[in-house]
């Protein structure tokens, strides 16, 4: 892990509180569309390089989201690991071909999924008021009969992956 990274870890941790689990994966959504935010500028400056490096570190936050899911939520959960392989797949698209479009296109799933857990957590705070908040997961995840997707086109995301 390179100074910078360290620097930007240690400054993640001081802004949420360890304890507060959903308010840690709210932020790491925010990160992720930021960047894709600037790998949409590297891709218009035709910097491949750091567009790779920027693709390659959402792309591992996205498999560490996917290896996460409580698959004891059963077809919520597996559409949701179907969700996080679809913008895997649409992210190594990007990188191949430089596409400004898939990357549009993982940022607007990023961003759906990020509102839906941002609302999670703020029904448990509510609800849990001065106790652990940690369960915004499963609150986002029970609270949902089924993830709403977005099609794009040439594309239908259906509950066993896409095609």
């Amino acid at each position: 892990m390179t100074l910078n990274g360290i620097k930007s870890y240690k400054n993640t941790l001081a802004s949420v509180d360890e304890s507060d689990k959903g308010a840690l994966l709210i932020k790491v959504f925010q990160m992720m569309l930021e960047k894709l935010d600037i790998v949409n500028i590297y891709i218009e400056s035709k910097n491949f390089e750091k567009r790779y490096a920027e693709l390659s570190k959402i792309r591992q936050v996205i498999e560490i989201l996917y290896d996460s899911v409580d698959v004891q939520y059963g077809e919520i959960s597996k559409n949701l690991q179907n969700l996080y392989l679809y913008i895997i797949k649409r992210l190594d698209e990007a990188n191949i071909k430089n596409d400004k479009d898939a990357v549009e296109e993982c940022k607007s799933l990023i961003k759906t999924l990020y509102e839906g857990f941002e609302e999670a957590h703020k029904k448990e705070r509510e609800n849990n008021s001065g106790k652990d908040s940690s369960s915004a997961y499963d609150t986002f995840v029970a609270s949902k009969k089924q993830i709403n997707t977005q099609e794009s086109p040439g594309r239908t995301l259906t509950v066993g992956g896409y095609l």
